[in-house]
């Protein structure tokens, strides 16, 4: 949506994140976010042409 989250969490005071890639989310210091007295925001894009590793979770569900 043309939603801007981190900007909306921003204006009540949530520190606000945006996530457009793995990298992005690599880079993010979690310790620090964990150690933030208030909410975290993180507006994380999702790829809706990417395709889900199904396969793979099929395969480890069937050796239960």
């Amino acid at each position: 949506p043309a939603t801007d989250f981190v900007k909306w969490g921003k204006s009540l005071g949530a520190a606000g994140y945006c996530i457009r890639s793995s990298k992005d989310l690599e880079d993010l210091d979690v310790a620090s976010l964990l150690k933030k007295a208030g909410p975290v925001i993180l507006d994380i894009y999702i790829d809706k042409e990417e395709v889900p590793p199904m396969k793979s979770r099929l395969q480890a569900l069937g050796s239960f």
